[in-house]
Formats: C-alpha cells, structure tokens, sequence
C-alpha cells in the first residue's frame, strides 16, 4: 500500500470495527426479570469492555446489550514492541487485501 498524506497534515491507517453483543439476549429477556436483565447485560458489557481496553481497543459506545468498538493498531506511538495487541481472534474479521 502506497503512504497517502492529507492535505490537513492527517495520516491514513487501518481501523477495525467491532460489534458484538449478546447471543440469545432476546431470549433471555423473556427468562428474566428486568433488574437480572441489565445485571446480566451490565456484566457482560464490562467484561467484555475489559478484555477489549486490555488489547488497545476503545469502547465507542454501547447499543442495547451490544459494544461498538475501534482498534487502529498502533493506538499511539508509545508502545513497546512487546506490548500486547488485540489477537485477530479477538478483534478483527480479516486483513485488508
């Protein structure tokens, strides 16, 4: 891939975006009562946030029982070769062709 530069001084990197949420939340919702609902769904959201934050990933926001997040690797310029990077079996659907 040939380096762009933009004309605002911007640079070009790869993002990976990531949605996932509950599976059998719809379900669930009909096994559940409300507060064990959002405990389950709260639970699921932070762990879920965790793991993804732990691997250099951001949150960018929740919808319903899901998690939209980002990962452009590198997030920043400061981190070591050693340090770790979000798995592909975490984070990404495939490589750029």
């Amino acid at each position: 891939m040939q380096s762009v530069t933009a004309s605002a001084g911007g640079e070009r990197r790869h993002l990976t975006i990531l949605f996932c949420d509950l599976v059998g939340s719809v379900t669930l919702t009909s096994q559940l009562d409300p507060e064990e609902w959002r405990a389950t769904v709260a639970g699921y959201q932070r762990a879920a946030s965790e793991a993804i934050m732990r691997f250099g990933g951001e949150v960018m926001r929740y919808v319903g029982d899901g998690i939209m997040a980002f990962s452009a690797i590198p997030l920043r310029t400061t981190m070591t070769p050693n340090e770790p990077r979000v798995p592909a079996s975490l984070f990404s659907m495939g490589s750029p062709s």
